[in-house]
């Protein structure tokens, strides 16, 4: 059995518009020894038309066509049965560089790295580019080694949430190992998926060069804030609070960042979700009446204060507010920060 130097998964779903484009940054790597799964997971659209066109034309194309499973039932269709010696998921409205095989190939190989991670840029349907960055802040360093892991990786799993499996590489042996995406995660799959599979590496890499190109849609669902999100956000909290018992970093910094990080994309989100007139204030403050019964959140509460809340005179009021379970103040000062940004 030919085993491919890469295999590359793309979830595809209601991506019509650009599909090809994704495709065509594939199929074109300089690498040539790759595979590549398209999984079409249930698309309304002409999506899976357009992979089936794009697999009678190249055989190391692979199309499964299935019910919508999600993004993360979409990529572990593909993480099943991909056989490369290494993998990386791609969204179909991205696109990668034309060396992005070849160098992630041969940097993974010649370091000995279960994951290696590197930049990208960032650009919007009009293909202008809004951000390019040759640094991810979240890596450094060039290798890290399983030794230093709890000193380095853990601690920024614990303060940001900012990994994207988009900017992953990884290895079959991470594969071989068991790990796939927890399918019932439907907000920051990326990083639930952070928690669990940094602990299957021996080694990490950092490439600093950008060779994925992200698109920035206001239309995706991430960009889709209802009032389930926030449920959502304090799930995450709880999923990182076990990630820092399990592995032994209970410091008083790592359970500030933690609960830190859950108030801040909390507040981030409280104008797109108590901000617009799309419902009433009765309706907004039930749903933060509710909010505040949630124990994680208390647990939350209680390690914050005012003054080392880092989000201007808009994240201390809503903090105030949580805090003191005034809902007014939130949807007050929600609405006023919503007007100002849209």
């Amino acid at each position: 059995m030919n085993i491919p130097q890469v295999s590359i998964i793309v979830p595809i779903y209601n991506v019509e518009k650009h599909l090809c484009e994704c495709v065509d940054s594939i199929i074109n790597q300089t690498l040539k020894d790759i595979e590549i799964i398209l999984v079409d997971d249930g698309s309304p659209d002409n999506s899976g038309k357009i992979a089936d066109e794009y697999a009678a034309k190249d055989n190391r194309i692979t199309v499964i066509h299935q019910q919508n499973k999600w993004l993360g039932g979409a990529r572990n269709t593909g993480l099943k049965i991909a056989k490369g010696e290494y993998l990386a998921c791609i969204d179909a409205d991205d696109y990668i560089a034309p060396d992005f095989c070849e160098k992630l190939y041969g940097f993974a190989n010649d370091n000995n790295c279960d994951i290696t991670v590197f930049s990208f840029s960032l650009f919007n349907d009009k293909g202008e580019t809004l951000c390019q960055t040759n640094k991810n802040h979240f890596f450094n360093d060039t290798i890290y080694r399983k030794s230093n892991f709890h000193e380095t990786v853990f601690p920024e799993l614990v303060r940001s949430y900012d990994l994207n499996f988009n900017v992953c590489f990884f290895s079959r042996k991470i594969v071989d190992a068991g790990f796939l995406f927890d399918e019932d995660i439907r907000y920051a799959e990326d990083y639930e998926a952070a928690l669990r599979v940094y602990k299957l590496a021996d080694s990490v890499g950092y490439l600093e060069e950008p060779l994925y190109y992200y698109r920035q849609n206001e239309n995706s669902i991430m960009h889709v804030v209802k009032y389930e999100r926030l449920g959502q956000i304090i799930h995450l909290f709880d999923l990182r609070e076990a990630f820092i018992k399990e592995n032994g970093l209970e410091t008083p910094e790592n359970l500030y960042n933690s609960a830190h990080l859950l108030i801040k994309l909390l507040i981030e989100k409280f104008p797109f979700v108590f901000g617009t007139d799309d419902k009433k204030y009765s309706e907004k403050k039930s749903e933060i009446k509710e909010l505040l019964k949630d124990k994680s959140l208390k647990t939350a509460l209680n390690r914050i204060n005012l003054k080392n809340l880092n989000m201007g005179l808009f994240g201390k009021l809503c903090l105030a507010g949580l805090k003191t379970g005034f809902a007014p103040l939130i949807v007050i000062s929600s609405k006023k920060y919503y007007k100002k940004t849209v």
